[in-house]
């Protein structure tokens, strides 16, 4: 791997109190998916996914980590 790597993509840059604001104002119909997203700097998709998750789960953390490759050569 190249020592001084910088990522190309903004993936994941979004904070986790600000996906929390954005699910609960959904949830509570304060506003919709499209102005939570925006107004919060969510992905439209993640922030669906999780409102989507959300009522069969309402104990449900979110976890950025997961489902990550760890690497073992370490």
């Amino acid at each position: 791997m190249v020592p001084d790597y910088i990522g190309k993509t903004n993936r994941q840059q979004w904070a986790l109190d600000a996906l929390e604001q954005a699910i609960y104002a959904v949830i509570n119909r304060e506003m919709g998916l499209d102005r939570a997203s925006s107004q919060f700097s969510v992905s439209n998709s993640t922030l669906a996914r999780y409102v989507k998750k959300r009522p069969e789960d309402p104990a449900m953390r979110i976890n950025k980590n997961a489902g990550k490759f760890e690497c073992l050569h370490r």
